[in-house]
């Protein structure tokens, strides 16, 4: 689960049909609802981690069982758009990421290698593998 960096929006993974849940926070009372549209399709299999960039711009989906990670930018309204060129192969079944406080660089856990992988963040929001 992510939380935007306004703290308006609330954003799940859902590994048991491959969606995105997006939810609207109310910060007064707490309570959320679901935006219209949500779910979404994760674009990959089995998503098990999303993070979100601390400028609030763009989120990244961690799919376990495609191997890969998602982009997507992240609307005024906070719905999800995939990015073009969304997909970055990652190393075997990625599952948590985080983006560094200063939103250019990704990491993510690699369950069957047991390693973090680093990826910078473009201003458009793809990634590129930082050397290790």
């Amino acid at each position: 689960m992510a939380i935007s960096s306004n703290g308006k929006y609330i954003y799940t993974t859902n590994a048991g049909d491959n969606t995105i849940s997006e939810f609207v926070l109310d910060q007064e009372s707490g309570s959320i609802r679901q935006l219209t549209g949500s779910p979404i399709q994760s674009g990959g299999r089995n998503p098990s981690g999303i993070a979100i960039d601390s400028h609030g711009r763009f989120a990244y989906v961690a799919n376990f069982n495609s191997n890969e990670i998602i982009g997507y930018s992240i609307a005024a309204d906070g719905t999800l758009h995939e990015l073009t060129n969304a997909m970055t192969l990652t190393t075997p079944r990625p599952k948590s990421l985080v983006v560094a406080p200063n939103g250019s660089t990704l990491y993510v856990t690699n369950v069957d290698t047991n390693v973090v992988t680093a990826y910078h963040i473009a201003t458009d929001g793809t990634l590129r593998p930082l050397l290790q």
